[in-house]
């Protein structure tokens, strides 16, 4: 999976188009880089995961149908619908370049792990690599309180939204690893960003529904949150109806019911 994406950049890519096939029309990609506590957490074997991540927060929650796509390794509910883009990829397995890992919080009461190596999330098995909490309460919300913390309620309204967070593969973790022995540092995060600074207005026009992208950080001793960059495409109805249109024409065209010359 991981050599179909020569170049890391790629997964900021994918993860953007991921939001915006969900029609969400902002996404913040956030760098934490501190140590989180491991006194109200699962158990033990989650204590590696409370380290530096880089979090991906859009504002529209998964659907049922998104959560059993984003569970079929290198499959997708994108696969049948060509009004999704990127579904000729591999979509959201691109972040195991960072992280052996990851996991989300949508709408603020569905939290979903995934664990390939069934080694840190609790109850995770070789038959069922991760766990889904639903209807999170406030006994779950109390007893895990460490974890939660994880996905930034203090910074983002997590209610009808989705946050990723993806732990950052340490030194450790990696020579365990057999998704790929190479570790993750946070200069190799800042790099991803930096790169994708550069190319943030370009992108903003090659989406259906994204208007704003934006680059933040944690202070690691105060939990600060700074915007490091922010980008919005300022787009009237018309334009906007425009732009719907003429990737509807592209779509169209990938699926043979239009030819190229038809594309306004």
């Amino acid at each position: 999976i991981l050599n179909a994406y020569p170049s890391e950049k790629e997964m900021l890519k994918e993860l953007l188009q991921n939001a915006d096939d969900a029609k969400a029309t902002e996404v913040c990609f956030v760098f934490d880089p501190r140590q989180h506590p491991v006194d109200r957490i699962f158990d033990e074997k989650w204590s590696p995961l409370q380290g530096p991540a880089l979090c991906v927060y859009n504002n529209q929650p998964f659907t049922e149908d998104d959560i059993r796509g984003i569970q079929n390794l290198g499959k997708g509910t994108k696969e049948g619908n060509p009004y999704k883009t990127g579904q000729y990829g591999i979509g959201f397995n691109s972040v195991y370049h960072i992280t052996d890992c990851p996991s989300f919080i949508s709408g603020n009461d569905i939290l979903c792990i995934f664990d390939p190596h069934a080694r840190y999330s609790p109850g995770a098995t070789s038959l069922s690599p991760g766990r889904m909490f639903r209807d999170l309460d406030a006994d779950f919300r109390t007893q895990f309180s460490d974890v939660l913390d994880l996905y930034l309620g203090d910074h983002f309204k997590l209610e009808n939204c989705t946050m990723f967070r993806f732990p950052l593969r340490n030194g450790e973790m990696a020579k365990a690893s057999e998704i790929s022995q190479v570790p993750c540092s946070d200069r190799m995060v800042q790099n991803l960003l930096d790169k994708l600074r550069t190319d943030g207005a370009e992108l903003l026009m090659f989406l259906n529904h994204m208007e704003k992208i934006s680059i933040c950080e944690i202070e690691k001793t105060t939990g600060a949150l700074n915007v490091l960059y922010s980008v919005t495409g300022k787009i009237t109805d018309g334009d906007r109806l425009k732009r719907k249109q003429f990737h509807a024409s592209v779509i169209d065209s990938v699926t043979k019911k239009k030819q190229l010359s038809e594309i306004p």
